[in-house]
């Protein structure tokens, strides 16, 4: 080959190669300024989600719920006591089944239904009311006008968001009557009432009340024009049992609660008539049945 063109070669070769490199280089340098042109358009940084750290469960008790001093002698009466040692006592039990109510208002016919289950007849909390009297309606508020709960069950059993109160003592046996037991219904009892019936092979049904401060009484006109008292928070449960010191003495009860369906609680005497006698004879209701 000639040396001209070995020369035209080499320099062939010598533009390509700087081509090459020309290309090469440029391509690093708009590499290297991307990163800075996309922080100058679009900012990393941006502005946090909010965040809520969680409240303790103590913190939401203290802040939102608040105790007044009328409403804690009543919770006072609802505070469990521990069970004594049985064997310093003589306890009289009966055999009533602990029964869970069907409704969210239903706790006087559930423990009726366990008064009678105890007796052999089963039956049904939808069944009681209606033998109990039962025509659901609504707290007539701008006329303050609703039914009697002495002779009926006001209001309506199986809806929280309809309206809906109880039934006291008379109402109930007067119900338990139509299943063909004997029954009654008394206020202003005692303790040793209460002991008796039992100690006589007789449940109880109490009334009183449940965790649902603040509690306050409240009145309406029936239609017939007769006043009735209510009070917020009305409950019943069934007395099963007596505890009795070997010398006789009255210690405490075992009752049935149809709001849990927990049977033989253990109440002291003195606490279950301090918890019936707050409202006077609105809470101090029991029915005896036979």
């Amino acid at each position: 080959m000639s040396k001209s063109k070995v020369a035209l070669k080499i320099k062939i070769i010598s533009i390509l190669t700087a081509l090459v490199f020309f290309v090469v280089i440029n391509h690093y340098l708009k590499a290297s300024k991307a990163p800075i042109k996309q922080i100058a358009e679009t900012p990393t940084l941006s502005t946090p989600t909010p965040t809520t750290t969680p409240t303790p469960v103590t913190a939401v008790v203290s802040t939102t719920v608040t105790v007044s001093p009328h409403d804690q002698p009543f919770l006072d009466t609802l505070k469990s006591e521990p069970t004594p040692d049985l064997s310093s006592l003589d306890v009289h039990q009966l055999s009533v089944p602990a029964y869970k109510q069907q409704y969210p208002r239903s706790c006087e016919e559930s423990s009726l239904r366990m008064v009678l289950a105890y007796y052999g007849i089963q039956t049904g909390d939808m069944d009681i009311v209606k033998k109990v009297g039962y025509n659901p309606r609504p707290w007539d508020t701008k006329h303050n006008i609703w039914d009697d709960p002495n002779t009926m069950f006001v209001g309506n059993i199986d809806d929280p968001l309809k309206s809906g109160y109880g039934a006291f003592a008379p109402a109930l046996a007067k119900a338990a009557r139509t299943f063909g037991r004997s029954a009654q219904s008394y206020t202003l009892v005692s303790a040793d009432f209460i002991a008796t019936q039992i100690d006589q092979d007789h449940p109880v049904m109490v009334w009183g009340f449940f965790n649902s401060p603040p509690y306050v009484k409240y009145s309406w006109q029936t239609p017939q024009g007769k006043s009735v008292t209510a009070y917020r928070g009305e409950h019943v449960r069934v007395v099963v049992a007596t505890l009795r010191a070997k010398d006789g003495t009255l210690v405490g009860f075992f009752l049935n609660d149809p709001l849990t369906g927990i049977g033989n609680e253990y109440w002291s005497a003195n606490r279950l008539m301090k918890h019936m006698n707050m409202w006077g004879p609105l809470t101090n209701q029991v029915v005896v049945v036979q």
